[in-house]
């Protein structure tokens, strides 16, 4: 259980949930534990802790977090804003802020927005040159 309703997941409102695939990666979100395949699984993008990931929009896109590949908005990849690279994006916080990265969108506390920011995580190290992106 991914800590969505199977009806919820029915994103094309068709009436037949398995056929709803998010990510495109081939498993249907009602079975998926990552629907958006961001690196934060579906039942943790619960932010408000009210046991309905559907209305969890950090960003206020319009798209709830669960099916949103960027959470907070900034220009950066949920899934790239694993600054540790451990392959868990929600325990990094890189001005030690108490809001994870991946959900704040100034997460080196700088004044630049990260997707404004060559070096988003403040370490010094432009991001493209850390993440092998040149």
């Amino acid at each position: 259980n991914d800590g969505i309703a199977d009806t919820d997941e029915d994103t094309n409102n068709d009436g037949d949930e398995t056929n709803d695939d998010t990510d495109g990666d081939g498993t249907p979100d009602a079975q998926d534990s990552d629907d958006d395949n961001d690196g934060v699984a579906t039942a943790d993008e619960d932010i408000n802790n009210d046991g309905d990931s559907t209305n969890d929009d950090t960003d206020g896109d319009g798209i709830p977090n669960y099916q949103d590949t960027d959470d907070d908005g900034d220009g950066v990849a949920t899934a790239d804003e694993d600054t540790n690279n451990d392959g868990n994006t929600t325990n990094d916080d890189s001005d030690n802020d108490g809001t994870p990265d991946y959900l704040d969108t100034d997460s080196d506390n700088d004044g630049i927005d990260d997707g404004d920011d060559p070096d988003a995580d403040g370490n010094g190290v432009d991001d493209a040159d850390e993440n092998g992106d040149d």
